[in-house]
């Protein structure tokens, strides 16, 4: 049986292709300047080195090929990491090292670029996740009698945090707005990460449970004290009173978010499944009526033919 001839040169660019064909490569390196003569040989030399690297066999189980240059040789559960100098050193030429870095400056781009919109992405559809969360997170807003049991939550870390409080009453005297501090004069220059820095601070110095109150009318200066009467403060209280043996606060309180999330977390879960299970068995029931009303149909309409008839 023949062997189906198969064209290699289908998918080369067409000059390569004309190039390789009729054997003219000299020619067609003496029609580029120097440079780009330079870079071509050096670009065809890294495919043919890439392209024997791939061809040779690796047969020892026990190393992983990260890529040409890097490999990785398990001992045991132990990785050691080893590096191929030698191909390292031929490749280190200066045509090269202008290919890589070039490569490595667009892809930086690309990755500033696509946190950048990435980041102005979830700026814009925050409120929708916040949404989400709330739906989420609604048996936990009932499990622990709190409005928003993550407001609860970040009050309590931030309780004994003088800066974040007074950064709090400084939004609620610009009406809440996370992004007051790009009307102030002194922040016009802030850089992109600065004003990132200054929106996530904002954000979750919003999430604080206050009771603010104006403190006079003609400077619009506000007062806010964190609302202690929630349950994880109670519980930071109960674990207190219970282990007066613990007198590190930061430990106290490491315990107390720990009990107040488990609780939280596990009673969501409880009551999600519960209401999938409830669901679930609702519409059994309701594709079950289906079935009858769709039994009752056919009666009927069998009954009417057999009567015309």
């Amino acid at each position: 049986m023949d062997t189906p001839n198969v064209d290699i040169f289908q998918n080369l660019d067409m000059p390569l292709l004309e190039v390789f064909q009729r054997g003219q490569i000299n020619q067609y390196l003496d029609t580029l300047s120097t440079n780009d003569r330079l870079e071509t040989i050096e670009a065809i030399h890294r495919v043919m080195r890439n392209h024997n690297n791939q061809r040779r066999p690796r047969s020892d189980s026990n190393i992983t090929y990260i890529n040409n240059y890097i490999r990785i040789r398990w001992f045991k559960f132990l990785p050691i990491i080893l590096l191929n100098y030698s191909r390292i050193w031929s490749n280190l030429t200066i045509q090269n090292l202008k290919h890589y870095l070039k490569l490595s400056i667009l892809k930086v781009f690309y990755i500033m670029v696509q946190s950048i919109r990435t980041l102005f992405f979830l700026i814009m559809i925050q409120s929708y996740f916040h949404g989400i969360m709330n739906m989420i997170f609604a048996f936990c807003d009932v499990l622990t009698f709190s409005d928003n049991f993550l407001k609860d939550l970040i009050t309590f870390i931030v309780n004994d945090n003088l800066n974040f409080l007074q950064k709090h009453e400084k939004l609620m005297e610009n009406n809440g707005d996370l992004f007051y501090f790009m009307d102030i004069e002194s922040n016009k220059n802030l850089s992109i990460l600065q004003n990132l820095k200054f929106f996530i601070i904002n954000y979750i110095v919003s999430m604080l449970s206050t009771n603010c109150i104006k403190e006079s009318e003609s400077d619009n200066k506000i007062k806010c004290i964190p609302i202690k009467s929630t349950l994880i403060f109670k519980i930071f209280d109960s674990i207190s009173n219970s282990f007066p043996q613990i007198t590190n606060k930061l430990t106290l309180k490491y315990l107390t978010i720990f009990i107040y999330l488990t609780y939280a977390m596990i009673g969501n879960v409880i009551c999600i499944n519960i209401l999938m299970f409830f669901i679930y068995n609702f519409m059994n029931k309701i594709l079950s009526y289906n079935q009858f009303l769709k039994n009752m149909k056919d009666v009927v309409k069998n009954t009417f033919i057999q009567y015309l008839a």
